[in-house]
């Protein structure tokens, strides 16, 4: 049972971070946070790359791998030899929170495991602790969902989550 200290939090955590709190509920096991994201077969394809191939690259260093590895597989005009379809599929994929992405300076983005994000936000921070607002401005960014991103940082052993950046 809560005390009145604990329960004036958490009432604050679902008031100012409900994504959060959400994530954090369904970590314990009081609720159940999950996506059923509509899948076609170009996104189970590209899921699959990033199982067996694909550990972390650019776009453009994906869209070489889907060739390289795959090219053989594909029928001539499938619409995963499409870039532009492939970055689609890839925005969509991490907009799920089924592929991670960081962004890169240059612009574009870096993809990987859900928990490259959360070493990046744990390098910008210069710390193992990962802001809860960071998580914010990293959906922002990025389009990963705040809940996936908590449920990644809970997993990470050296990663801590924290409400101040101090």
């Amino acid at each position: 049972m809560m005390n009145q200290a604990q329960e004036e939090k958490w009432s604050d955590l679902r008031s100012d971070y409900p994504e959060v709190a959400e994530a954090l509920m369904s970590h314990a096991g009081f609720t159940e946070y999950f996506v059923s994201p509509d899948l076609t077969e170009e996104d189970e394809f590209l899921l699959d790359l990033f199982k067996h191939e694909f550990d972390q690259g650019s776009g453009d260093d994906l869209f070489d791998e889907i060739e390289r590895s795959r090219g053989d597989e594909l029928e001539e005009n499938s619409r995963i030899r499409e870039r532009e379809f492939v970055d689609e599929r890839l925005d969509h994929l991490a907009t799920q929170g089924l592929v991670g992405r960081v962004p890169l300076k240059q612009g574009g983005y870096h993809y990987g495991p859900l928990r490259m994000c959360v070493h990046y936000l744990m390098d910008r921070g210069e710390t193992d602790e990962v802001v809860v607002d960071d998580l914010y401005w990293f959906e922002d960014v990025t389009g990963i969902p705040v809940q996936k991103l908590v449920l990644t940082v809970l997993s990470v052993v050296e990663a801590s989550l924290t409400l101040d950046s101090d």
